[in-house]
């Protein structure tokens, strides 16, 4: 039960999804008129749709529906609209049938790249070294560190490495840290090419590390609809270790590397894409090394969080008190 002493808020902010919690602080929200800000940041219930198959999108019908109306209410009562990138401003307005709101507002995703314990950065050091990971000069080193889900087309750049002529496997490791249920097949694809390392899940400061020990960073996200007007985190995260980026995902990320000047791309799914340009990136070392303050300067203006967040709360402190500052 509700405490009638519990003091009401000056604002309320949030996250969606969960669509249940973001329409349970609408309903407090316009029962105590207070503002509501809704920040979108996946793409729900339209991206679980696309991938319920057969009967199960027909058994998952009324509860998509529920969800798609949930929406529709937080949207046209909110009193402002907020997302990780236009894209997601866009479609949660035009999804919804809102033609517009008064206020709107894009806040990317911003990653601190904060360092960690000395002690841990000298293990991690360590670790890297045993295995080989070293930027001596010879070698172009390729990094993703993130989940092995089907929704990624790691396989892809897997075979694509694993079809490279012995020249470039000489000059290139392929390093990737993760989990998931697409483990085995990899380490499968991997196995007896000792230029792909896949070391499993590391630590922060082991990732943190190896992006420092890096040239370039490895995004191979699918370009589904959510990812295709998305910046993902790993770009922000890329970019903060002045790496750039290779990638096969379209939309706003591919536009931004190539405007940059800080990008390789390949076709998703073509594994003769993706061997070209593992072999231009291998070729272009010295390039690669010119891209590092382009990245950087991409980093500091789209994703640093000591700009972003402290420009959010100003946003929201002035929906609270039209008085600040």
């Amino acid at each position: 039960m509700e405490s009638r002493h519990r003091e009401v808020p000056d604002i309320i902010l949030a996250g969606y999804p969960t669509i249940e919690l973001a329409a349970a602080a609408l309903l407090y929200s316009r029962r105590h008129s207070v503002p509501f800000v809704v920040d979108f940041r996946d793409m729900w219930p339209d991206i679980i749709k696309d991938e319920l198959k057969g009967f199960r999108r027909i058994a998952a019908a009324p509860l998509l529906l529920l969800w798609r109306m949930m929406k529709k209410w937080i949207v046209s009562r909110s009193t402002a609209v907020v997302g990780v990138t236009q894209g997601f401003v866009d479609w949660a307005l035009g999804t919804t049938g809102v033609s517009a709101k008064d206020v709107t507002r894009v806040f990317h995703l911003a990653v601190d790249p904060c360092q960690p314990a000395p002690e841990r950065i000298e293990e991690a050091e360590s670790y890297w070294t045993s295995l080989g990971i070293i930027d001596d000069g010879s070698t172009v080193i390729l990094t993703y560190a993130g989940a092995f889900s089907e929704r990624y087309d790691l396989d892809t750049l897997v075979r694509a490495a694993c079809e490279l002529p012995k020249e470039y496997k000489r000059r290139l490791k392929i390093v990737l840290c993760g989990r998931g249920d697409m483990s085995v097949p990899l380490r499968h694809l991997a196995a007896g090419q000792p230029h792909i390392i896949l070391p499993g899940w590391r630590s922060a400061s082991e990732i943190r590390v190896l992006l420092g020990r890096s040239h370039i960073g490895l995004l191979p996200y699918r370009s589904t609809k959510d990812y295709v007007c998305h910046f993902p985190n790993k770009v922000g995260e890329y970019l903060s270790a002045q790496l750039p980026i290779l990638t096969g995902l379209t939309g706003q990320t591919r536009q931004l590397l190539e405007e940059r000047g800080i990008g390789y791309f390949y076709d998703e799914c073509s594994v003769q894409a993706a061997k070209q340009a593992l072999i231009a990136v291998v070729d272009g070392r010295e390039a690669l090394l010119g891209m590092r303050g382009k990245a950087l300067e991409a980093y500091a203006e789209l994703f640093d969080p000591k700009r972003i967040y402290p420009e959010y709360c100003r946003f929201i402190e002035r929906l609270a008190d039209p008085n600040v500052a």
